[in-house]
């Protein structure tokens, strides 16, 4: 029994030897897990503050647009601020020198101030864009605008030269008070 009792011992040692290097080799496996989830973290790490900084850079860049946005905006409007559109007259020239010096004409006929156009400027058959030099001018026309209603068998209209924000916003305001007025009267 003694050489059976040390072959039974002998397997017990080579069958705990295999399940030791069988846990050898899971715990090698495992450190090579934890090895690459440690270069997955500091990949990760890395991702997160490259995503950081876009964020930053994302911001930054919306906010240059808004302020590129409202300073489009601003020269737009100062472009426009020595402008007014006449629309309702009939223009059947196409030289902008003869329509700048008719519309001088027609300012002057028919409003009765006398002024200098800067450039005019034919927007369709029956409208025109019309600079002046001075803001002055455009003030003391927009004054006597009134008077282009008395003209005879012509519906002529003088108006800022708004934006196309400004049109849509004068249009709802429009809208608004017209249904305001249609309110009271019910």
């Amino acid at each position: 029994m003694d050489n059976v009792g040390k072959a039974d011992k002998l397997d017990t040692v080579i069958s705990m030897l295999r399940e030791a290097t069988v846990d050898i080799h899971q715990m090698r496996e495992e450190q090579e897990t934890y090895k690459e989830l440690g270069i997955l973290r500091k990949e990760n790490e890395g991702v997160r503050k490259e995503n950081a900084r876009i964020k930053e850079e994302y911001a930054l860049i919306k906010t240059n647009m808004e302020v590129l946005k409202e300073r489009l905006v601003f020269l737009e409007k100062e472009k426009r601020k020595l402008n007014v559109v006449l629309t309702g007259i009939d223009i059947d020239f196409y030289q902008p020198e003869d329509l700048k010096s008719k519309m001088e004409e027609f300012i002057e006929h028919k409003l009765k101030v006398k002024t200098s156009v800067k450039t005019a400027i034919k927007l369709g058959s029956r409208t025109c864009l019309i600079s002046f030099n001075q803001l002055d001018d455009k003030i003391k026309i927009l004054k006597n605008k009134s008077k282009l209603r008395y003209i005879k068998k012509a519906r002529i209209y003088m108006n800022e030269d708004y934006t196309l924000q400004e049109r849509e916003t004068q249009k709802q305001l429009r809208i608004i008070a017209k249904e305001e007025r249609e309110g009271e009267n019910s």
